[in-house]
């Protein structure tokens, strides 16, 4: 009985063995599937730093050209409401002047056909 007891204690250490050998063994693929992780997280914080600066000078000159636009737009606003102003301006400006022209011209046309009927 005792050799069997002691036959099942060796086949248990040889057990024991082998399953740490096969966890070393996977312990090392381990490590080394986390050391390219790491490998491959480092080359990718290093390729988008450049990638990241470039975006925010890109945002940047997107906002300037915004705000470009928005004073332009604002310009060309203000020119509209003058070139309006203007327009109204003369607009008036010929109204008044065929009110007070008007009656005068009409009188004046009238005594000529007048005259040129007495004639």
């Amino acid at each position: 009985m005792e050799t069997i007891l002691i036959i099942a204690q060796i086949l248990v250490l040889v057990c024991l063995s082998a399953l740490s050998i096969y966890l070393i063994i996977v312990l090392v693929r381990v490590r080394s599937s986390l050391e390219e992780f790491e490998k491959s997280w480092q080359q990718i914080a290093t390729k988008s730093a450049p990638v990241l600066e470039n975006l925010e000078v890109i945002t940047r000159k997107a906002k300037e050209i915004s705000t470009s636009i928005d004073d332009q737009v604002e310009m060309v606003r203000s020119s509209v409401r003058s070139a309006k102003e203007i327009v109204d301006n003369v607009v008036l400006f010929e109204r008044r002047v065929q009110q007070e022209l008007e009656g005068p011209v009409l009188e004046g046309v009238a005594w000529v056909a007048a005259v040129y009927k007495g004639i």
